[in-house]
């Protein structure tokens, strides 16, 4: 096949994730290096963020940001909104634009602890994603995911903790663990471990405070752009010694 004609002949092949430099050794002996995604983490600050009038100060503010796609699970999501209406305290944030933007807010339309908006100015980004108390991102558990998808850069970035399911081996759920700054779920009983970790965090804001710095000090050490490119040019030097 011409992409192992391709490897074998490579001086070294770059990968963004840890998952498909697994798969790689497996089509290939050429030298392998972890080239991930990366985030600015000047941008996206908490230190410099404000706190936009879309949030209520006395709730509880939950935020979904980004692509409103086929790839998230909005029959989870839906059932969420459902559940989550039994507590006053908390309210819902729905940001973006996507294939499936149309079909998810006429559903989401009558639920009075749901705001969508769409998607905001780059230059309000730090302030929406540091001014959430929660991040939430469902994806379909049937879908197998490889990468750490970029999106998650930011919410860790935040210093908010987040609140992510989907496929029981994500790449996303390693780097929840080794950072002690997000929750993972996955299988049965889902959405029950989800409530039981939002009263947690909602009652206890220094425990979610603590989550949400070791995931902020997890991305700057590991997914900055100064990390990941000069560990990437060391490399290239190295190569051309």
């Amino acid at each position: 096949a011409l992409p192992i004609f391709l490897f074998n002949r490579a001086d070294c092949i770059s990968t963004i994730s840890k998952g498909m430099l697994k798969k790689l050794e497996t089509k290939t002996e050429t030298e392998r290096f972890f080239f991930p995604n990366w985030i600015d983490y000047s941008k996206i600050n908490p230190e410099i963020a404000g706190r936009p009038t879309i949030y209520n100060p006395s709730k509880f503010n939950i935020l979904y940001s980004g692509n409103i796609g086929a790839k998230q699970d909005w029959d989870f999501f839906i059932e969420f909104v459902k559940e989550c209406k039994k507590n006053s305290g908390i309210h819902i944030h729905l940001i973006g634009e996507g294939a499936k933007k149309e079909e998810v807010v006429s559903l989401v339309k009558g639920f009075s602890n749901l705001t969508y908006s769409p998607p905001v100015r780059y230059e309000e980004l730090n302030d929406i994603l540091c001014g959430a108390d929660l991040h939430i991102l469902f994806q379909k558990d049937t879908v197998i995911d490889t990468v750490m998808p970029s999106k998650i850069l930011g919410m860790m970035a935040s210093a908010r903790p987040s609140i992510v399911t989907g496929y029981a081996e994500s790449e996303v759920k390693t780097n929840f663990e080794s950072a002690n700054g997000g929750f993972y779920f996955s299988g049965r009983d889902t959405m029950d471990n989800i409530q039981k970790c939002i009263a947690k965090l909602s009652h206890d804001r220094l425990y979610a405070q603590t989550i949400g710095a070791n995931a902020r000090r997890f991305i700057v050490e590991n997914y900055s752009l100064e990390k990941i490119l000069s560990t990437f040019q060391k490399k290239i030097e190295h190569m051309n010694q």
